[in-house]
This record gives structure tokens, C-alpha cells and sequence, in this order.
């Protein structure tokens, strides 16, 4: 079965880096995002807008989100980054949660995946490649504003 889910960019959202402009560098900031509805005792979220991050290895959920949710635990973890001091560690749940990824006019099978259960909200909602985005292929055209993701599941 084919899916499409509709993508969608924004710029400047977060901001726009008067430091690097004041250098000469052109900072503006663009993300891609998807729209994510999870599983609850009571049936769905509304949908939460996520950042669909290609160079992020997990799904990254904050507390507000995923507290709402149906959520099987599987381990506490340390999230490290790119610098390995101990107060940029961000301590996470990892657990497996229900969702479906959804635009104006479709939304997916529901997908069970295992992500980063943050245990503050003071993080971004992100959609990484483990367990969510290695199911889909990819299509963006900044340029034109299109982007969406697809989906052919197997007979």
C-alpha cells in the first residue's frame, strides 16, 4: 500500500543568528517538520508538530507529549551529544509509544517505535531514524516548498 504525508518547512521560526549575520553569514534558520498524533488511554493526541531531523540517530519525545501517552519502558538512558560534559547529558526513558504520522488529508498506519522519553519539556520534539524515519523515504525541494515522506509497504 503507497502512503504520502505532506511535509512542511518553516523558516526563521527559531530565530535568526545576529551573530553570524553581524559576520557576514547568511543564518537563517530552516526546519522540516511532521505532524505526530500518539496513542492514549482515551484514543489520540491532536497532533504535534516534530522536527524531522535527518542527522538525529533517535526520536527525542518531551514530557508534556509522551506523559499523555500509552508508553512500554524499556530502560533509562543518557542521552551525550557532540560535547561529552557531564551537564549537557540529558537523562531519558526509552519505551515504546504508539503514533501516526498525519498532514491535512492522510495519516499513516499507526507505528509502534521506540524513542528518547525526556524527562523535561525544556527539549524539542524530534524524529530521528531509529525505529521511525528508516520506514520511509525522504523527498524535499526546499526551492519549490515540497516535501513529504513515503511509505510502500509490502504485500
Amino acid at each position: 500500500m503507497f502512503l504520502l504525508i505532506k511535509l512542511f518547512f518553516l523558516k526563521e521560526k527559531f530565530g535568526y543568528d545576529s551573530e553570524l549575520a553581524a559576520r557576514g553569514a547568511n543564518s537563517h534558520i530552516i526546519r522540516l517538520f511532521v505532524d505526530v498524533q500518539f496513542k492514549t488511554r482515551d484514543g489520540w493526541t491532536e497532533p504535534y508538530s516534530a522536527i524531522l531531523d535527518t542527522g538525529a540517530h533517535a526520536t527525542l519525545i518531551p514530557f508534556k507529549i509522551w506523559s499523555e501517552c500509552l508508553v512500554d519502558y524499556i530502560t533509562d538512558y543518557v542521552v551525550r551529544g557532540i560535547v561529552p560534559k557531564e551537564e549537557c547529558f540529558l537523562p531519558v526513558m526509552i519505551g515504546d509509544i504508539s503514533c501516526v504520522l498525519v498532514d491535512r488529508e492522510r495519516q499513516s498506519e499507526e507505528l509502534k517505535i521506540s524513542a528518547y522519553l525526556a524527562l523535561t519539556n525544556d527539549v524539542p520534539f524530534v524524529i530521528g531514524f531509529w525505529d521511525l524515519l528508516e520506514r520511509f523515504k525522504l523527498c524535499m525541494d526546499y526551492r519549490n516548498k515540497e516535501a513529504y515522506i513515503e511509505n510502500i509497504s509490502k504485500r
